[in-house]
């Protein structure tokens, strides 16, 4: 499947296509353990962090996790090192965004067909199917 997506997104599909269920779902719970347990962790950095906002963002973000929001995006690897910092901020829009890695500079037309989504619809339809046989 050549769908043009970011690698990180086209294993996620194939491994939730071939793996069983519960293999997901386990995963899953692993993934949010983690997290959960690492916001819990950062609870007294976080509120430190955001002493130092603007007074009407640190109201509009006191309930989101940004410093975990960066641990993550740091394990994936994503190119934009200072989005935590640019949402803290506050971004100020201009017409031009910065050359950061995280879009192509240009533009590429798609390849993905409606052969490519037929057979993918399929592969998912198949999936659930056999899913619902085996919890029977």
């Amino acid at each position: 499947m050549s769908l043009r997506l970011h690698e990180v997104v086209t294993q996620v599909l194939e491994d939730n296509l071939a793996m069983p269920p519960a293999v997901v779902a386990l995963n899953r719970c692993r993934q949010l353990t983690k997290w959960t347990m690492r916001a819990k962790q950062l609870v007294d950095d976080e509120a430190k962090f955001k002493l130092d906002m603007p007074g009407h963002l640190r109201a509009l973000l006191q309930n989101k996790r940004l410093l975990v929001l960066r641990e993550m995006l740091e394990e994936l690897g994503y190119p934009d090192k200072d989005l935590v910092n640019d949402i803290a901020g506050g971004f100020l829009f201009n017409w031009l965004a910065k050359e950061d890695g995280c879009f192509p500079d240009v533009h590429q037309e798609t390849t993905f067909f409606s052969g490519d989504f037929a057979e993918t619809c399929k592969r998912v339809e198949q999936g659930h199917r056999q899913s619902a046989c085996s919890r029977r």
